[in-house]
């Protein structure tokens, strides 16, 4: 009786953990499975925000962020060696997520443990104009002033006993705004991080900025800034399976078009989409396993002989937009795709491609200065390669697709 008893009390747990993860639909509200407070009010959403950063949740803290989401360094404690004086949602969720997880930056350093706490949270009207349409008509928003107590614990192996504890005491302020997707929740739109009170010897600079920086992603990669440079870009970050960047060269309207001689009889489709080519990378890049067990162990991209001339093709109405010159670049593909493979004798595939690739670029609807690739052209092989049937590029990608 007593067996089953302590079973019981085993039970009970689970299945109250069960339903509340079942209730919980509503990851930036609270209240509906999650233990943090609804974020329905200006105060409640920083409050919330603490709870989250406090918990390391990556899920519950990106539900926090508007899509147009800033974070804006403090002056006195951006690193002149990576001069950025602010970043926008898609970097912050990256910091956050390699702090949450303990990821290791280029200088061996993680985060053991964040604690993160926020008093004093005073709100205020914001009347300031952030931009056409912003606040929309009618829209009231609000800056949200608190104090921040935030201790990181880094392993850092420059320091003498291997650990840096920074401390960070500091103002913060928030611009808050209605959640577009739910008018119940509130949602931040811009984080001001403001001058630390104390510097802490563990650091130099303790403020809260300063701390994320050391877990953002520093760009070495070649600058976009013309189309072979832009190739160029395109192989470094390929290479480096690093997602975040390699979306950013996929413009909007980007295609990738099969070899017809490459489409497998498994996947009869001629091409895709961003979406799932941003789909496919993320799952090559992050070790994903397809339904046949495999997943890439490693990936080696060089792109040479990169050649351009001006392309005269009509994609359609405006496209080119007039007075714009796009350009189609050739180039020659050295790809080795290495392949945990349960199917192969070894237990492993290494894909080989050597091919042509053609590229029709554009200048950035979004930069200026840079350009971005509108279609891609995979072509066939030079020699097929005994691991593999089709040993193309796009027959690689169509494992994970």
């Amino acid at each position: 009786m007593k067996r089953s008893i302590a079973v019981l009390l085993l039970i009970l747990p689970v299945l109250f953990l069960a339903a509340a993860c079942d209730d919980d639909d509503n990851p930036a509200g609270g209240g509906n499975g999650d233990a943090y407070t609804t974020a329905d009010t200006p105060e409640k959403l920083i409050t919330r925000f603490a709870e989250v950063y406090d918990a390391e949740d990556s899920t519950a803290y990106e539900a926090l962020l508007d899509s147009l989401y800033i974070f804006e360094l403090n002056p006195n404690n951006i690193d002149p060696e990576d001069p950025v004086e602010y970043w926008g949602r898609e970097d912050e969720i990256q910091i956050a997520r390699r702090m949450f997880s303990g990821w290791t930056n280029a200088d061996g350093q993680h985060a053991n443990s964040i604690s993160l706490a926020l008093g004093n949270i005073t709100p205020q009207i914001d009347n300031t104009s952030y931009g056409p349409d912003l606040p929309p008509e009618g829209e009231t928003w609000y800056r949200v002033t608190c104090f921040v107590d935030l201790r990181v614990e880094v392993t850092n192996p420059q320091s003498p006993d291997g650990v840096t504890l920074f401390l960070v005491a500091c103002d913060q302020e928030f611009v808050v705004r209605p959640d577009p997707d739910d008018p119940d929740l509130w949602v931040v739109f811009r984080q001001y991080d403001k001058e630390s009170y104390n510097k802490i010897a563990a650091t130099e600079e303790a403020s809260w900025g300063a701390v994320k920086g050391l877990f953002r992603e520093r760009d070495t990669y070649t600058t976009a800034d013309t189309p072979e440079k832009l190739i160029t870009r395109f192989a470094e970050v390929y290479d480096a399976e690093d997602s975040t960047a390699y979306e950013e060269l996929l413009d909007s309207l980007y295609i990738f078009e099969l070899d017809p001689n490459n489409i497998g009889p498994g996947y009869p489709v001629e091409w895709w989409d961003r979406e799932d080519e941003i789909r496919i990378a993320g799952r090559m890049f992050g070790g994903w396993q397809n339904p046949d067990g495999q997943h890439v162990n490693s990936i080696d991209l060089a792109l040479s002989n990169i050649t351009k001339r001006l392309e005269t093709t009509s994609f359609g109405p405006d496209l080119p937009p007039e007075g714009e010159t796009w350009y189609r670049v050739t180039c020659s593909v050295d790809l080795r795709v290495e392949v945990e493979n349960p199917q192969s004798p070894d237990g492993v595939t290494l894909f080989l491609v050597a091919s042509d690739q053609e590229f029709v670029v554009r200048p950035d609807p979004n930069d200026s200065g840079g350009w971005v690739v509108f279609r891609q052209y995979d072509k066939e092989p030079y020699n097929k390669i005994a691991a593999t049937d089709n040993s193309s590029w796009g027959s690689v990608k169509q494992l994970w697709r």
